[in-house]
């Protein structure tokens, strides 16, 4: 219960209208009601809500990957959109794909993302080919992320403490032998560029930088700090992340290099961990929080503060704002919830801009400077 309304349960503190803070501004270009595009297509199923759960920019900035919708009937089925940054009303693909989209929000990065060429997208264990509008399912019990633009890099769950992870192709066909490990890793990021994992140690907290196709473990940590939202950044020489923990419930948002292992730079003023991260710039994206206790109840909910963009190579905050909110009833959950959140965000991958989303709404920003 206590980790459901840890994010069901969303607070706001509405600290200001609009960017500020840091001197930077955020530009609107459009505005895009997803609402226009949703019922398209054949055999497409009715969504009775439109929440957005998440976003990706593709590798090159020109398109947008989109989770978004609920089925009542079907909840096990999410939409899926492609929306051109250039002109979002022109050209929107729609795919529906299963699983449980209302858990990919920040936290569960590698699920849902672009293959390094952006022609293909992975959600779950569904590989989708952009170009001839095809999919193909990867083993169940598992998650999955591209790691180069030919090979898939998959993990097996097993009840036991041992890990097994394999290699597919993005058509969803086996390539080479299993890779066993005893510890019981958690995938938590990759870095495209490099061919790197991120895994966690679920029973000892260890943290480790690995190149999946050598073998080789570039960096390995007792603790980072990070036990949450962890995002490599930077051409994967950056890993950053925050945590849980701490008097607030909080730690500040920081970032490791991968390389040395040590502290590139910590972010003293924001308690949150990395929503977002530019995969070839120092910039990050957070939500500054702090924990309270919801009335009448024993348990904590979230505040959120504002929303920070911040380069860690410069240690500095680039601009801040209050996020919008969205909010829908949940069907799927029995009682059904009402959720009230924040609009979900990604940052491009060359740090110059970000897009928001909730409600059906999506809205891209130019980021000054």
């Amino acid at each position: 219960m206590k980790q459901r309304l840890d994010w069901l349960i969303v607070l706001f503190l509405i600290t200001a209208f609009g960017p500020h803070a840091s001197g930077g501004t955020l530009k609107q270009i459009w505005e895009f009601d997803l609402k226009q595009v949703a019922e398209e297509g054949p055999g497409s199923h009715h969504f009775d809500v439109l929440p957005i759960f998440s976003l990706r920019f593709s590798p090159d900035g020109r398109r947008i990957a989109v989770l978004a919708g609920i089925n009542e009937t079907r909840p096990d089925i999410t939409g899926m959109f492609v929306v051109p940054t250039e002109r979002p009303e022109k050209n929107v693909s729609r795919f529906e794909v299963h699983g449980a989209a209302a858990q990919q929000r920040s936290e569960i990065a590698p699920s849902f993302m672009w293959s390094p060429t952006g022609n293909g997208i992975i959600f779950n264990t569904t590989a989708i080919g952009l170009d001839a509008a095809s999919a193909c399912q990867l083993p169940e019990s598992a998650e999955a992320s591209f790691i180069d633009a030919t090979h898939v890099f998959v993990r097996l769950f097993s009840p036991n403490r041992a890990t097994t992870f394999q290699f597919f192709d993005p058509a969803c066909q086996l390539q080479g032998a299993a890779w066993r490990d005893g510890r019981q890793w958690l995938l938590k990021d990759v870095a495209l560029g490099r061919a790197l994992v991120c895994l966690e140690d679920v029973n000892d907290g260890n943290t480790a930088i690995i190149s999946p196709l050598t073998g080789k473990t570039v960096q390995t940590w007792h603790t980072t700090g990070m036990d949450h939202g962890v995002r490599f950044a930077d051409s994967g020489k950056a890993i950053c992340g925050g945590g849980r923990t701490g008097t607030d419930g909080a730690t500040p948002l920081h970032c490791l290099d991968v390389d040395s292992g040590k502290l590139i730079a910590a972010a003293r003023s924001i308690n949150g961990w990395a929503i977002s991260a530019s995969e070839n710039a120092s910039r990050v994206v957070s939500d500054d929080i702090s924990n309270v206790r919801i009335p009448f109840s024993h348990e904590r909910g979230t505040i959120v503060k504002r929303r920070v963009i911040w380069d860690f190579r410069a240690n500095q905050e680039v601009v801040s704002w209050a996020p919008p909110t969205q909010s829908y009833s949940d069907p799927r959950l029995s009682p059904p919830l009402h959720i009230r959140e924040p609009f979900v965000t990604a940052i491009s991958s060359d740090g110059q801009y970000i897009v928001e989303g909730g409600n059906g709404i999506i809205r891209l920003f130019r980021i000054n400077p």
